[in-house]
């Protein structure tokens, strides 16, 4: 994650749309959303809108602290998903995505790979999980 290297203007190149980045996967602390929010500071002018999944556990009170942060953050280029969305949503919402960002030790990748999308974590081995990519 550290080794981000620049995100260019934001657009994506090939659409033409904003550039969509995905923040790590659940309100839970070991995302480290904070860590992640102070690494993409630095291209909140770029054309980017970022998406925050914050939809479970539907219990959790972190996920207000990081909607609020990312909120002062990012402004209105900060999406947070609050509520917890069905997995069709959910896999229709990362087919829009063309960047993710995750801070924890490990992350189910495995579409993303096989779309050649652009991943950043920690530097810690993926868990790739099954997927069926048909």
């Amino acid at each position: 994650v550290n080794e981000m290297g620049d995100l260019g203007s934001g657009r994506d190149l090939r659409t033409g749309r904003t550039t969509r980045v995905l923040v790590g996967n659940s309100a839970t602390e070991s995302n480290n959303h904070s860590d992640l929010f102070e690494l993409l500071k630095k291209f909140k002018d770029n054309d980017m809108e970022i998406i925050c999944p914050l939809g479970y556990p539907t219990y959790s009170d972190y996920k207000e602290r990081v909607a609020k942060k990312g909120s002062d953050y990012f402004g209105t280029k900060f999406t947070p998903i609050l509520d917890k969305i069905s997995t069709v949503k959910y896999y229709d919402l990362l087919n829009t995505i063309d960047v993710l960002v995750f801070n924890h030790k490990t992350t189910c990748i495995t579409a993303f790979l096989a779309e050649r999308r652009r991943i950043y974590e920690k530097k810690f081995r993926p868990m790739i999980c099954s997927a069926n990519l048909a």
